[in-house]
């Protein structure tokens, strides 16, 4: 569930206006929550989505090198660790192992092997 910065701002404000109200000065746990929230929203959407994007695209390619120069495709712990990342962050950019094979494989038909091996033992060391 997803909190609106509306009413995460319309709470804060209300809980000032009972702060001052009542002149009671407790803390109010859930007000600091929400001040987090709205002051501190975290990456728009977008921008985890492109993020996202980008490291499925490295991680298809490493994979792909991998593929090449070993003859077999990497586990997930084994790409986790080339891109220092944990497991469970390539088992949620792949909505399957089929996709995962289907994407590598894909990958490694639409550019130039030799290159992304080099790129892959230079920047990954694979």
């Amino acid at each position: 569930m997803e909190l609106s910065p509306t009413a995460a701002k319309a709470f804060v404000l209300a809980c000032f206006d009972a702060l001052e109200r009542y002149q009671t000065y407790t803390p109010i746990p859930e007000l600091h929550f929400l001040l987090s929230i709205v002051l501190f929203p975290g990456p728009p959407e977008k921008e985890g989505l492109r993020a996202s994007r980008e490291l499925k695209h490295i991680a298809a390619s490493l994979a792909s090198a991998y593929l090449i120069k070993h003859q077999k495709l990497p586990s997930y712990r084994k790409l986790a660790n080339l891109l220092d990342i944990a497991p469970s962050t390539i088992s949620r950019l792949f909505e399957s192992q089929s996709a995962y094979e289907e994407d590598v494989r894909g990958f490694s038909t639409f550019y130039d092997p030799k290159q992304n091996v080099a790129w892959a033992e230079t920047k990954y060391d694979i």
